[in-house]
């Protein structure tokens, strides 16, 4: 404690201590706010997740659209197979044309390849899933053209 002459104690003023200047804080180059690469990254994961959706589910819709195709080219081909064996028996043979056959409907993708009097072949095809499946008096049911 500092007396002074005149006798009274005074507190010795309160100086600050000496600090150093204060620099200006360091900033970082300038970078692009977070905002924008964090929308990329969430589109990225998105995109992601989609994709592996996409491996999983599609498989399985492919399936059943070739399953779908099959049952469809087998009923067209069974279709012709029964009339076909209703022609041999009123006319002693199969027939090469589908109008003699007398069906309603007639899938537009079916053709007759082959017919004589002991057999016959009929072919369906699919354009959708490339799918041909063929039908043949003597073997039946078959991916490959009849021989």
């Amino acid at each position: 404690m500092h007396v002074p002459t005149d006798g009274t104690a005074h507190e010795p003023a309160h100086e600050p201590a000496h600090e150093p200047a204060h620099e200006p804080a360091h900033e970082p180059a300038h970078e692009p706010a977070p905002g924008p690469r964090r929308a990329v990254v969430v589109l990225a994961s998105a995109a992601t997740v989609l994709a592996l959706a996409a491996a999983v589910v599609a498989p399985v819709v492919i399936g059943e659209q070739h399953a779908d195709a099959a049952t469809s080219l087998r009923t067209g081909l069974q279709r012709v197979a029964t009339a076909q064996a209703a022609w041999r028996a009123d006319h002693g043979r199969y027939t090469t044309r589908l109008d003699d056959l007398g069906l309603a409907q007639v899938p537009q993708d079916v053709a007759i390849v082959h017919a004589d009097a002991s057999s016959f072949c009929a072919g369906a095809y699919d354009a959708s899933t490339r799918s041909a499946l063929f039908y043949s008096s003597i073997s039946g049911f078959s991916p490959t053209a009849c021989s």
